[in-house]
This record gives structure tokens, sequence and C-alpha cells, in this order.
């Protein structure tokens, strides 16, 4: 995809958790970057098979984050494998703006279905990093594999790998 393209289409953050996400990334919390903690948590939401939390476009925070963002960082292919999985289906992936929102679109809900799962971790913790270590630590400790269909098998039937 042309980077062009990539500067038109932005992830958004619903009003309601931009601020839960501020701190995340503020001095001591447990991510760096904004992305880092939306790219966190729409995995989050994966793992913990949680269906995607629509984001009120109309209520989404003023600043939205340019896809070209993501994808300097090497995070624009997560946001395409997550989008793959929640579909079950490699036709997301293509090379579409119709394609590309529908992805961001999938990934702004898996992010604040993530977000609203985490929330509570960290409300209860005295610090955000722990609170996101001891998710971590406890998903490790308690790995789930009974996916019917893993992202493998979606990549394969895609003969992308």
């Amino acid at each position: 995809m042309a980077p062009e393209t990539l500067t038109n289409h932005r992830v958004r953050v619903d009003a309601a958790d931009a601020n839960f996400v501020s701190t995340l990334v503020e001095p001591g919390g447990a991510f760096e970057y904004f992305y880092d903690a939306l790219i966190f948590c729409a995995s989050l939401a994966v793992y913990k098979k949680l269906s995607p939390v629509p984001v009120d476009r109309a209520a989404s925070s003023p600043s939205p984050i340019r896809l070209d963002i993501f994808e300097t960082n090497g995070l624009d292919h997560v946001i395409n494998l997550l989008a793959a999985h929640a579909t079950r289906s490699v036709d997301v992936l293509a090379g579409t703006s119709e394609a590309m929102s529908k992805r961001i679109e999938i990934f702004e809900g898996l992010a604040r279905a993530g977000l609203q799962s985490l929330r509570g971790s960290v409300e209860a913790a005295a610090n955000p990093l722990e609170a996101v270590e001891l998710v971590i630590q406890n998903a490790i400790a308690s790995p789930d594999g009974d996916d019917d269909e893993g992202l493998d098998d979606i990549l394969n039937s895609a003969d992308l790998v």
C-alpha cells in the first residue's frame, strides 16, 4: 500500500477511553506510546476472545493516530493480522481503501474491548505497569489453545506463509 494512502486513515479512540489510555502512557505507566497501549489492548481482546466494541466516531478523541505512525513502527502488520483473525478471512487484507477502513474499524473495536477489560485490573492496582505485568503473567501461566481455527490456519489457507 502506498504511504500516501496510509496518511488518510486514522485510528480513533473513544473519548471515554482516551483518559485511561493516557494513564497507561504517562511516566510510570505501562507503555511508552499511545499506539503501544492500543496494540496491547487489541491483542488482549483477541486473547480473551472479546468481541470488538465499536468506537463512537462522533465522540472519539480529538487526536486520532495516523496509520502511518503504526506502519513506521512496524505495527501495521499487527493490525492486519488482528483483522484477519477477527473476520476469519483474508478478504479484509485487500489493498483497497475500503478494506483498510474495515481493518481500522476492527482494530479500534478490539482495542476498546481490551481497554475495557484492562481498566478493572489497572484501577485495582497501585501501579499501571504492575497491573499489565500481572495480566501478561496470567496469560503465560494459563495459555488458551482451544481456538478452532487459528491464525496459522487462516494464513495457510491464503498461501501467505
